[in-house]
């Protein structure tokens, strides 16, 4: 059973100044808030950053923990690839913690790879030639990749499929098959220069703790990102309005039947719901948290609730996997 998202008693209003303060907070941009991390725990706490430009990207993840360095965040894409390049939230490119990619690309990729529909006409990228195109690109990268823009177009030129190096058709291509998780940014050549790798040969078997839906996208966001609206959610993913708000209204904050449930409260507000249910030889407490609010300080507050129920019960009580 899900939640029902009732009308608030009244607005709830912050004002500025604490606003700012939640959301730096949110974003590790704070003394107590920026700690000693891995760029790929950093990029899941704070769901991804924009990464048009990677040294860009590597200075946000810098401003974001303590000691890292340049190297670590280079290893941890090339070397490690616990972090990957790719097109994601408003079509642009990010950087995400590798177990995020797959799905962050199930949930958007389908709505900005059909997206530009008249750019990709102009471009000569028609629906056959994008079909064809983006499976040439998944195995003549799994074949010969790393490949830069230019030795792709190359490679597909070899397939019959041709493409004007000096338009923006190449790179439309590649964004299309990247948000089709065929491909993503592999690692840079001496001078500069971006490559190309397929993603399953770049990152496989990577798993997620996630599972693709929309309400999680909108826990991910409001939890890195919030106090925010439904407007700011809707602005950082580019998912059409309707999208957006499916992704709040997946789950409720007061069931129905008349039943009463027992409630996670923090500063005075309901986050979610609670119950104690027996398992084999012992008891396990099944915790639902409303989405934004599985912060660290909740989940420890949680922790330590249910180990005083139980030293309350006399008994071992743990916490059921989520």
């Amino acid at each position: 059973m899900g939640w029902r998202r009732e009308q608030p008693a009244a607005d709830v209003t912050i004002a500025d100044d604490q606003a700012l303060l939640l959301r730096a907070r949110a974003q590790r941009l704070t003394d107590e808030t920026r700690r000693r991390s891995t760029p790929d725990r950093i990029l899941r706490d704070i769901c991804g950053l924009q990464a048009q430009v990677f040294d860009a990207a590597a200075l946000g993840l810098r401003a974001r923990g303590t000691d890292l360095r340049l190297a670590d965040v280079t290893r941890a894409l090339v070397k490690e690839r616990s972090i990957v390049r790719t097109w994601l939230m408003r079509g642009t490119l990010h950087v995400v913690a590798a177990e995020d990619v797959r799905w962050l690309l199930a949930l958007v990729g389908p709505v900005f790879a059909s997206a530009n529909r008249a750019r990709h006409a102009q471009l000569g990228l028609d629906d056959a030639v994008k079909a064809k195109g983006i499976s040439a690109i998944g195995r003549i990268l799994a074949d010969r990749g790393p490949l830069t823009r230019y030795e792709l177009v190359d490679e597909l030129r070899r397939v019959n499929i041709g493409l004007d190096p000096r338009t923006q058709a190449p790179i439309h291509l590649i964004a299309t098959a990247a948000l089709n998780g065929v491909c993503c940014l592999g690692p840079e050549r001496p001078n500069g220069e971006p490559t190309y790798v397929a993603l399953d040969d770049w990152v496989p078997g990577r798993t997620s703790r996630s599972k693709p839906s929309l309400p999680e996208l909108a826990h991910r966001y409001f939890l890195a990102y919030g106090p925010a609206t439904l407007e700011d959610f809707a602005a950082w993913s580019g998912l059409p309005m309707p999208q957006a708000r499916a992704g709040l209204a997946g789950r409720r904050l007061q069931r129905g039947g008349g039943w009463v449930h027992p409630a996670v409260v923090v500063d005075g507000r309901v986050v979610g719901t609670w119950k104690l249910r027996k398992a084999a030889r012992r008891r396990e407490v099944v915790v639902e948290l409303e989405p934004g609010s599985r912060g660290r300080r909740t989940e420890q507050a949680v922790e330590r609730e249910i180990s005083d129920i139980s030293r309350f019960l006399g008994e071992p009580v743990t916490r059921a996997s989520s």
